[in-house]
């Protein structure tokens, strides 16, 4: 394949060139001065008329060279949309056919111009042409609809409220409670976590206790379940559990547990409630739920 010069003197002018520097030297050389004394040379009628030749065709080849130049066809500049023009369009607005082609396989692999300055980032246009061309470019809104950005970004689905029944929140599973607005995995994880360590919830507002919980879900929650009122919970027998146990309910801290532990050793069993809170500074009143004293048998000797 012919390559085509990008720059530089064109064949024609090139070989114009050199006849034009052959005919210089020929003549510097017969009639010139290289230092060593004017030269013997005459020139006679002949070689006159030979260099008036060499002139002629020189001349006439310039002149068609200006002429050939004079009638090629110049680019037209008109409007034109980059995402639907065809190749030949982009050949009339003197974009070169490799170019326009180059145009034309980068929207067939889904490419878009959506402003003026994308058009100017193809291979091989030249600043000079794009700014030509820059006021001719049109880019209507009719373009942006066919080719929407939306279509990259990721559909956000808005989440519809939902119907709910009311559930008991002590027998909820996982499914139930993340069908919630605002309850995630992570929240109904901690809800039945904490459920299980209370031995579960006597009221309601015993979720607002839950590690995290935004306030938008549990308002939502408290709309939807209730505590049974037949529901008893899971009790922790106080004179039998270990240090551990009574230390692993939620509502119990290490120092209180050192205090009932020390205060079981001195009485032996302890019969109630009302004895541990007058010993054990700042117990949470919802304990009460929580303990069983049945098993001591005779009144303990610290009331």
């Amino acid at each position: 394949m012919r390559k085509r010069k990008l720059i530089g003197p064109t064949d024609a002018q090139t070989k114009g060139m050199v006849l034009f520097l052959s005919i210089t030297v020929f003549y510097a050389v017969l009639v010139g001065d290289f230092g060593s004394g004017r030269s013997h040379f005459q020139f006679s009628e002949s070689d006159s008329l030979k260099l008036d030749s060499l002139a002629k065709a020189l001349d006439a080849k310039f002149k068609e060279d200006s002429i050939r130049k004079a009638s090629e066809k110049q680019p037209e500049l008109f409007a034109f949309n980059p995402n639907t023009a065809d190749k030949s369009t982009f050949e009339k607005l003197g974009i070169k056919p490799a170019v326009a082609g180059r145009i034309v396989k980068y929207r067939e692999k889904g490419g878009v111009f959506r402003k003026k300055e994308d058009f100017a980032k193809i291979y091989g246009l030249s600043r000079e042409r794009f700014e030509l061309l820059k006021e001719h470019i049109r880019l209507p809104k009719i373009a942006s609809e066919r080719f929407p950005k939306k279509r990259f970004e990721r559909k956000r689905q808005e989440r519809k409220p939902k119907v709910l029944e009311a559930f008991d929140i002590n027998t909820a599973d996982s499914l139930q409670l993340i069908a919630v607005r605002g309850i995630g995995p992570y929240t109904a994880r901690r809800i039945m976590s904490l459920r299980e360590r209370l031995g579960g919830f006597v009221s309601e507002d015993q979720l607002s206790e839950v590690y995290k919980i935004m306030p938008e879900g549990l308002d939502n929650l408290r709309k939807v379940c209730f505590v049974d009122t037949a529901f008893s919970p899971w009790k922790l027998d106080i004179n039998q559990a270990s240090f551990k146990d009574v230390l692993r309910h939620p509502y119990f801290d290490y120092e209180q547990v050192k205090v009932v532990f020390n205060l079981k050793r001195r009485a032996g069993k302890l019969s109630s409630f009302d004895q541990l809170k007058r010993h054990v500074p700042d117990l949470r009143p919802e304990l009460a739920d929580y303990l069983d004293f049945s098993v001591s048998q005779e009144p303990s000797e610290l009331q």
